[in-house]
């Protein structure tokens, strides 16, 4: 869960993001370059990226090199996102302040534990 931060960050671009919508076809550097209007050589940087947080993986055909998205990179990013929001309470305790009682600081986890049901109903299926 170290390399979680970093991981985020990789995805934290728009042009990554469109890549991976398109890789989940093979194309190789200059098919995905024109499809996203950008160059081969700022492609590649951003493939390395991708490569590198284990996100894509590239098959050499030829003197070509076709990528594609690697699905189980993104089912264990999602896995360590719900393990991170299902973790224990932090060190210290949240106290209010206000005299109502209204603590504007707690925040429901039905959100959280529904999104982990539904990912173990899916793991299950």
């Amino acid at each position: 869960m170290s390399e979680l931060p970093q991981r985020l960050k990789a995805l934290a671009d728009p042009n990554r993001i469109k890549m991976i919508r398109l890789l989940r076809h093979d194309l190789c550097v200059r098919a995905l370059s024109e499809r996203l209007g950008i160059s081969e050589a700022a492609t590649s940087q951003h493939l390395k990226i991708l490569r590198e947080n284990g996100f894509v993986r590239g098959e050499k055909r030829s003197y070509w090199t076709h990528y594609a998205i690697k699905p189980e990179a993104f089912e264990q990013l999602a896995n360590d996102i719900i393990d991170l929001a299902q973790e224990g309470p932090a060190t210290t305790a949240h106290r209010c302040q206000r005299e109502d009682g209204n603590c504007p600081g707690e925040r429901s986890t039905t959100a959280i534990e529904g999104l982990a049901r539904s990912k173990s109903n899916e793991a299950i299926r």
